[in-house]
This record gives C-alpha cells, structure tokens and sequence, in this order.
C-alpha cells in the first residue's frame, strides 16, 4: 500500500471518529472507496492497515461488541469507538443503542475530509446568529467569540442522550471564568434572548449522538423502516431505499440484521424469518455482497 493510500485511509479514519464516534470499519471501507472510486483498495488490505497503526497518537480504538449482538444471535462487526467511550460501557452501549437503525449522514468527500478537525463544524446560520449576538450586546472580539462559539459547540457535541438538554449547562459556564471569558448579563431580556439562540443551535447543530444528523434532521428525517413488498418469491426493494444504500446513508450489514431481528415482517414467525431472509437476498444481491 503507498504512503498516500495510507495517509488518505487515516484521515477517513478520523473524521469518521469526529462525525459519529461509532461507526463499524466496514461502513468507513465503503465510504472510502465510494469517494474515491479509482483507489484499487480491497477490503482485507484496508483491514490489515488499520490493525497497524499505532493507536497511541489517535483519539479512537477498535473493538467488537460480541455481548450486545450475542443477544440476537448475530455477529458484531469491528467497530471504529471514539477514546471518550473506553471504559465507560453504560455510554457506549447507549450511544450504540440510540444510533442503531438511523441513516449516517455523509458529505461529499472535501466536506467528509474536514471533520478531521475534531473543532470542525459545518456552517451554521444559528451559530452565526450568536457570534453577531455577542460582538453586539457584550462588545467581544472575534478571538473572544470564537472561543465561546467552540466552547459552546464543544458541549452540545458531547451530548450522549436524544433527552439530554444542555443549554442550562452552557448558560452556567458562560458565567464562570472557565474559558478566557466571562458573560456579564444586564438583564434578564438579555439572558433569556442568548440562551434561546442557544437552544436554536442544540437543535440545529449536526452532531455524533445524530449520526451526524441535527436533532432536527434526525427527528423529521428520512424514515428508515420503510415499506419493503414481496413478489415472485422475492423482496422488491423501493427507489428511495436503494438510493440510500448506494451511498451507505443506510448501513447494508446493519439493515440485514434490523431485518432479521428488529423488523416483524408476519405474526407467523416462519414466514417472519422467510421474509427476512428474502430482505437479506435482495440487499446482498443490490450492494454485491458475498452471502
């Protein structure tokens, strides 16, 4: 494998880490090679590259969860898991439980390629809304705002529950000197004008617990469990579903095993696992995977 082939994969490697903090090797091979279609790269070279690099000067680390999917009677890929979840099984185990079944979002691959700064952030108009907030009611500098806005960000990037609001918690941090600045609040107009801008950004942001999605995005988004209809012995998948799978927006394996274990196609459980197996064809045969 060249150098440059190498350098690529590691980048990929670590945006994949800042846009989802969880995401199986097998999604990050198919993004790789989806954007980069001339890149001769095979799966088991990609495997046997990642097993070398040296893990002590990344901010991530692979591992199965053989106990979780044991459950279902099914596998666990090797996952790509952000260091902030090593040694904490109640976190992980959440974030795995509240991603499962919801599409990635991926950006092209200059915008993909970006998220190797774990400060990135796609534009935001709301972010925009508070920078031009505080120049004007507390007379900062644009390194003052820029500190706040990535402090800000900062919290909201590491929520890790779809319930969890954390606009109090960054109303309080603002007040204290724990960054190299401190909000002095006139009023209460003023506080509660700031903490709704605050609010506005928590939903509109585009984060890992989301996939990468927005709150927004990810509560009124793409429905995943679609309707999926049997003809002829075999699964008919839709327009729309097979769109997604081509950009691996839906995870193949992981929609395969939804099918088998999550999704009830029948109350006659024969049938039920029938049908998931033609599911199973139908996808395999779509993204040339070997059954």
């Amino acid at each position: 494998m060249s150098d440059e082939t190498g350098l690529l994969i590691k980048r990929y490697l670590r945006a994949a880490n800042n846009l989802y903090n969880l995401i199986p090797i097998k999604q990050i091979y198919r993004i790789i090679v989806l954007q980069n279609p001339k890149l001769n790269l095979t799966f088991e070279d990609f495997e046997k590259f990642i097993d070398s690099i040296d893990l002590e000067k990344e901010f991530f680390f692979f591992d199965t969860f053989d106990g979780w999917y044991s459950g279902d009677n099914w596998d666990s890929p090797k996952y790509l898991i952000h260091d902030y979840l090593d040694d904490d099984d109640e976190l992980l185990y959440s974030l795995l439980n509240t991603q499962e079944g919801n599409l990635y979002y991926i950006p092209k691959k200059n915008g993909f390629l970006k998220h190797e700064d774990e400060y990135y952030h796609e534009d935001n108009r709301t972010a925009k809304k508070i920078s031009d907030y505080l120049k004007k009611e507390f007379q900062m500098t644009n390194d003052i705002v820029e500190e706040v806005l990535l402090e800000i960000t900062g919290i909201i990037n590491a929520k890790n529950d779809i319930d969890e609001e954390v606009s109090e918690e960054i109303m309080e941090d603002l007040e204290r000197v724990r960054v190299p600045f401190k909000v002095v609040f006139t009023d209460d107009k003023q506080k509660s004008e700031l903490n709704q801008l605050i609010l506005e950004l928590e939903s509109s942001l585009r984060i890992p617990l989301f996939r990468g999605y927005s709150e927004d995005e990810f509560q009124y988004g793409f429905n995943y469990d679609i309707e999926i209809k049997f003809n002829n012995n075999k699964a008919i998948l839709p327009a729309k579903l097979k769109s997604k799978l081509f950009t691996n927006e839906v995870d193949c394996d992981e929609f395969i095993k939804l099918a088998y274990c999550n999704i009830t196609w029948s109350d006659d459980p024969i049938q039920n696992a029938d049908y998931a197996k033609k599911v199973k064809q139908a996808v395999s045969e779509f993204k040339g995977l070997n059954i």
